[in-house]
């Protein structure tokens, strides 16, 4: 489906619970999107994890959000082809969900840049089915930091 994103290489964010692909399986949500041959467009397999259900089966709605997050700045970031003392922070998310995964199922999560607007980067994402239908969608809004500042910060919290 894609190849790997050059974010993988030296993540600004170890440990994620969406993209860091050292999590053992059953912890996170290993979804490591790549770019796609011919477009601005990346994307990832995900098949959800039991672990992850809420009491109605279907996957929580949090996790729903964070299957959407991480793709959308990973793509914002490698087509702004930020310098690598530069990270990007989620700066606003909105997203509408029509309808959550059940665990097990296959999916695929997609991402593409919308905008550039200096230190500001725009991108979408989707959630889709085996069959392509829509499941969820978002927007968010990535801002570009020294990733000196992020890495200081990220160290004073843990």
């Amino acid at each position: 489906m894609a190849g790997r994103a050059g974010y993988f290489d030296d993540p600004a964010f170890p440990g994620c619970f969406v993209c860091w692909p050292d999590r053992p399986t059953r912890d996170g949500l290993r979804i490591f999107p790549g770019p796609v041959p011919g477009g601005a467009v990346w994307a990832a397999p995900w098949t959800p994890d039991l672990s992850v259900a809420a009491a109605d089966g279907r996957v929580r709605p949090d996790v729903v959000w964070a299957a959407l997050d991480c793709p959308s700045g990973i793509a914002a970031g490698e087509d702004a082809r930020l310098p690598a003392d530069t990270t990007a922070l989620l700066g606003r998310m909105s997203a509408r969900v029509a309808k959550r995964p059940l665990p097990g199922r296959p999916c695929r999560v997609v991402a593409w840049p919308v905008a550039r607007d200096g230190r500001k980067l725009v991108a979408g994402s989707a959630l889709l089915d085996r069959g392509g239908a829509v499941l969820a969608t978002a927007r968010t809004v990535w801002i570009t930091v020294p990733r000196a500042a992020h890495q200081q910060t990220a160290g004073a919290t843990s």
